[in-house]
């Protein structure tokens, strides 16, 4: 089990060892530019890191219609994930994806966390990291639906 300030930790690791894949969703990543030393802006380098050496790296943001308040900010690091040469889409905006969920090869962590500072430093947070083949295959499939209903953002 991971709380409160356990994610960036378990995050970064696994996104540095990936070899094949990296999947991430989440509902809200602030990658804000003013901050450039952020956990938010190294997890980006990671993954465009991870992209690099030859990974599969898919990130899957929400965007909604209306805007529930946070279509600017994942914009923005979406913006930024593209140019990290980071593959990005966005969710199909008449459905809210609140899913935060990141699996790396054979590893994944499901929890509440977004991607900010908050949801990294502040706010009370629980997830679980685990490798257990059957039930990380059931998410990477589950992020694979996901996926394949979202539209590359431009």
């Amino acid at each position: 089990a991971m709380k409160d300030g356990d994610y960036v930790g378990h995050a970064s690791a696994m996104i540095e060892t990936a070899k094949r894949r990296v999947q991430l969703v989440v509902y809200g990543m602030n990658a804000d530019t003013r901050y450039s030393d952020s956990d938010v802006v190294a997890l980006i380098g990671k993954l465009g890191a991870a992209r690099a050496r030859g990974v599969s790296v898919q990130v899957l943001l929400e965007i909604s219609d209306p805007d529930l308040g946070v279509n600017d900010i994942n914009r923005e690091a979406a913006r930024q994930l593209r140019a990290a040469g980071v593959e990005v889409h966005f969710d199909q905006p008449d459905i809210i994806t609140h899913a935060k969920v990141l699996v790396c090869d054979d590893d994944a962590i499901v929890g509440s966390n977004n991607w900010g500072y908050g949801g990294f430093h502040t706010y009370h947070e629980v997830g679980l990291r685990t490798r257990i083949p059957s039930v990380v295959r059931e998410v990477s499939r589950y992020v694979d639906r996901l996926w394949m209903a979202s539209t590359p953002t431009m």
